[in-house]
């Protein structure tokens, strides 16, 4: 890799520091690709769908980016008028898309500097991960490994980070999702593929979920899903290098992430396995809010003799009202404020479902 695209890459990933404290998850991921003559440059046509669609005066081309999902094109630095004028930045949903790229078409007309190499999943995290749920129990971050431990965090009962993970043998793509809106707002879909070395993943595939924006570093609960996103490369700011190192624990049922970041320190996450009994979760999954004009209450779809109790949280993740039991199967919104919110049902064996209201 040149010294000039060393030099490109440093200050865009300054861009990302300086600004991380407005948006915190990026599903987008992106790279660079250099084009030398202005004729090879793409035309862009909007989708209107977050999407767009790239033509090329070759149509193999063409046909290359057809195949693939593209979220957005433009010049890196627009205003430059120096070599740097000719780098642009693709953001697309999988790596397959920048591989074939480099496989097929000529440097004379596009150039990049590497391209996203792959090793197996091994089959003891395929079997323990898959078709399972986990929640996110602890996470630590350290800036310089000098010998002192890293401070382990513990994630509050009352923020719940549940992710789903499935593998598709055809595809060979670990899919990860969210089981459902965390008490910030968000939810993610990516899948993971090995590493560039044996025994690690790598971020492969994204698709955008719900974004919200944010100062993560005075709010908890986005600061917790911050960490989480820096680590799988879908945060709007990357202090990473390197892979994702799992592992795993069949007598504790936990899946431990290791990342090391770019200031020689590293990232942790633990999680925990997630299960709830069929009669749980049919319960939760029927339950629905709905409004009944002019009355100050929220009022629960199902009627059921189980108690539950509710807790609300802003859009920021902040909370609002906390561990409230609901009368009648119903909750009294009539002391929150115009806004939208995020509303947590609790059952009796303090599993939850998340519902998002817009009060008027």
């Amino acid at each position: 890799m040149n010294s000039r695209f060393y030099a490109l890459t440093f200050l865009v990933l300054v861009s990302y520091l300086g600004f991380s404290q407005h948006a915190m998850l990026c599903p987008e991921q992106e790279t660079y690709m250099k084009i030398e003559e202005t004729n090879n440059v793409p035309n862009v046509s909007d989708n209107g769908n977050g999407t767009i669609t790239l033509t090329h005066t070759e149509s193999y081309i063409t046909d290359i980016f057809a195949n693939y999902v593209i979220y957005n094109f433009y010049r890196t630095y627009p205003n430059s008028t120096s070599e740097s004028s000719k780098y642009y930045t693709i953001s697309f949903k999988s790596k397959d898309l920048i591989n074939e790229l480099q496989a097929s078409v000529s440097t004379s007309i596009f150039i990049f500097d590497f391209s996203y190499e792959t090793t197996p999943i091994g089959s003891d995290i395929i079997n323990f991960l898959d078709g399972k749920k986990f929640r996110l129990k602890d996470y630590c971050s350290i800036a310089d490994n000098i010998g002192e431990p890293c401070s382990v965090q513990i994630v509050p009962e009352d923020i719940d980070i549940i992710l789903s993970f499935n593998y598709n043998s055809t595809s060979e793509l670990l899919l990860i999702e969210s089981f459902n809106e965390t008490p910030c707002g968000n939810t993610i879909s990516i899948a993971l593929m090995g590493g560039t070395e044996n025994n690690s993943l790598q971020l492969w595939e994204s698709t955008p979920g719900i974004i919200t924006e944010t100062d993560y570093l005075t709010d908890s609960c986005h600061n917790i899903e911050a960490h989480l996103y820096s680590m799988l490369d879908i945060a709007c700011f990357n202090e990473n290098i390197g892979n994702l190192i799992p592992e795993i624990s069949i007598e504790e049922n936990t899946l431990f992430l290791i990342r090391q970041n770019m200031v020689f320190g590293y990232h942790t996450a633990t999680f925990e396995e997630f299960t709830l009994t069929t009669q749980e979760s049919s319960i939760l999954n029927e339950l629905k809010l709905y409004e009944i004009e002019g009355n100050p209450y929220l009022q629960l779809s199902l009627n059921n003799t189980e108690a539950f109790s509710a807790t609300i949280y802003s859009t920021s993740g902040k909370l609002i009202l906390n561990e409230i039991s609901l009368k009648n199967d119903a909750i009294n919104i009539n002391r929150l404020s115009s806004g939208l919110y995020f509303i947590k049902v609790i059952d009796s064996n303090n599993q939850s479902k998340v519902f998002k209201f817009l009060k008027k």
